[in-house]
């Protein structure tokens, strides 16, 4: 059994009403080490586009990208493993 941490990376809440949100692009590449703090991707929500930061470091597991379209809030968009 594997002993390493999992971090999962949802799709954040970006205002009052949005329920829903779209990845436009990762800052960081599936495999790279993360450092808490960095910012890891952008969201688009129906107002806004917003810079997404890193709350634990780890190597990065992407499993949502800009091709998957608007995602619900609180989907699992990736992980960092410690």
């Amino acid at each position: 059994m594997s002993d390493k941490k999992k971090f999962e990376i949802y799709m954040p809440k970006l205002g009052l009403s949005p329920n829903r949100g779209t990845i436009v692009k990762w800052l960081k590449n599936d495999g790279d080490f993360i450092n808490k703090g960095e910012k890891l991707l952008e969201v688009e929500s129906d107002k806004a586009i917003v810079e997404v930061e890193a709350n634990h470091s780890g190597i990065l597991e992407i499993i949502k990208d800009n091709n998957d379209g608007e995602l619900e809030i609180g989907t699992v968009i990736g992980r960092l493993i410690e």
